[in-house]
C-alpha cells in the first residue's frame, strides 16, 4: 500500500515520467521592471486584452506554472532561468511506465490494478501540455516581451523542460560567467546572440549547456560555488570518501508536494546548498529577500494583471498609466 500511495502522490501531479526517466537537477533540478520598484499596482480594472475564455486557462496556467516551482523568481526576481516538467506522452506510455515501475517494486495483485488505474486517470486528467501550447500561441503576440518561453529535450523523449527565461537576466549572467562558459563548452559565444536563440530546440549552446552540471546550475541561478561543488560531487564515484568531507550540504526549497498553488505557499527554489552549519548562503539569502518583496506585492486579487503586464512588458505603461 506504501508503493502505491507514494506513486500515487506522482501521478496526481503528472509526474510519472519524472520518476521513472528525470533525475532532478541539485536535488537528490534590459532587466524587467523589479517588483520593488513599483509605484502602484494595477487592480482588476486594469486594461488587460484577453478574452473571458482565455483569462479562464490562462489564470490556471499561471498559477501552475508560477506558483508550482521557482518560476515565479524568474519574473519578478534575479533566477536567469527556471522549468516546469511538461510531459508529452500518450495513454499507452503511462501505462508503460507504470508497468516499468510495479516491475521495479515486484507489486502484484489488486495493488498493481490500482496503479494502472490511476496511470490511466492521471493521463486524462493532465492539461499542462495544453495549456503550455495555449499560452506560447497566445504569446507569440508579444514580441517585445523581456522573457522568452521554449521547451527542451530532457533526459526521455516524452519528458519536455518546459522554460521561462529573463533576457537581461541571462545575458548578465552568461557575460558575468563568461570564461567558464567558454571553457565549458569549447567556443568562443555572444551572450545576447545565444540568449536571443533560446528557442531554437536545436541550438547547440544550450545543448552544451543543459549536458553540464556547472552551466546548468548557473543559469538556474543556483550561484556559482553550488554550481561547482554539485558538478564535482555528482561525477564522483559512490563510495568515494570525498563525499563525507568535501560535499557537506543541505538541500533548499522543497516543500511537501500539494496540488494547490498558493502565494502563501510560495517555496523557495530547490537547488543543494553547500555550506556548513551556522553558515549563511547568499544565493539562499537572496531569494528569501525576493520572495517576501514578491509576496508582499501580489495577492489574489491582482496576481494575473501583475503576472500578465509583466510578461507581455507592458507593467511600466501600467504604471505610467496610473500616475
Amino acid at each position: 500500500m506504501e508503493h502505491r500511495l507514494i506513486l500515487v502522490k506522482f501521478f496526481k501531479i503528472g509526474n510519472l515520467y519524472y520518476l521513472i526517466f528525470v533525475a532532478s537537477f541539485f536535488i537528490g533540478g534590459c532587466s524587467t521592471p523589479s517588483v520593488q520598484s513599483t509605484k502602484k499596482l494595477p487592480s482588476k480594472e486594469a486594461n488587460i486584452p484577453v478574452t473571458e475564455e482565455e483569462r479562464e486557462w490562462m489564470e490556471k496556467f499561471f498559477k501552475e506554472f508560477f506558483l508550482k516551482g521557482a518560476s515565479l523568481y524568474t519574473l519578478f526576481g534575479t533566477k536567469p532561468i527556471s522549468e516546469e516538467m511538461l510531459v508529452c506522452a500518450t495513454e499507452e506510455d503511462y501505462r508503460k511506465g507504470a508497468l516499468l515501475y510495479i516491475e521495479k517494486e515486484g507489486i502484484e495483485g489488486d495493488e498493481k490494478e490500482e496503479i494502472l488505474s490511476e496511470a490511466s486517470k492521471t493521463y486524462h486528467e493532465y492539461d499542462f501540455d495544453t495549456k503550455w501550447a495555449q499560452w506560447i500561441t497566445y504569446f507569440e503576440r508579444h514580441p517585445n516581451s523581456p522573457f522568452i518561453f521554449a521547451k527542451h529535450p530532457a533526459r526521455s523523449e516524452k519528458v519536455w523542460s518546459a522554460h521561462i527565461l529573463n533576457i537581461q537576466e541571462t545575458v548578465w549572467t552568461l557575460q558575468k560567467h563568461y570564461d567558464i562558459f567558454r571553457k565549458e563548452v569549447g567556443y568562443d559565444f555572444d551572450p545576447v546572440s545565444v540568449t536571443m536563440d533560446f528557442k531554437n530546440e536545436d541550438s547547440i549552446f544550450w545543448k552544451d549547456v543543459f549536458a553540464n552540471h556547472l552551466l546548468t546550475g548557473i543559469v538556474y541561478g543556483f550561484g556559482y560555488k553550488n554550481s561547482y561543488f554539485f558538478d564535482m560531487y555528482i561525477n564522483l564515484p559512490n563510495n568515494s570518501k570525498l563525499k563525507d568531507s568535501l560535499f557537506y550540504s543541505k538541500t533548499q526549497g522543497l516543500t511537501e508536494c500539494s496540488f494547490v498553488y498558493t502565494l502563501d505557499s510560495l517555496s523557495l527554489p530547490g537547488f543543494r546548498s553547500f555550506i556548513l552549519p551556522f553558515n549563511d548562503d547568499p544565493v539562499l539569502e537572496k531569494y528569501k529577500s525576493e520572495r517576501e518583496i514578491i509576496k508582499s506585492k501580489l495577492n489574489n486579487s491582482n496576481f494575473f494583471e501583475m503576472v500578465f503586464l509583466q510578461l507581455t512588458g507592458q507593467f511600466s505603461k501600467e504604471n505610467n498609466n496610473q500616475d
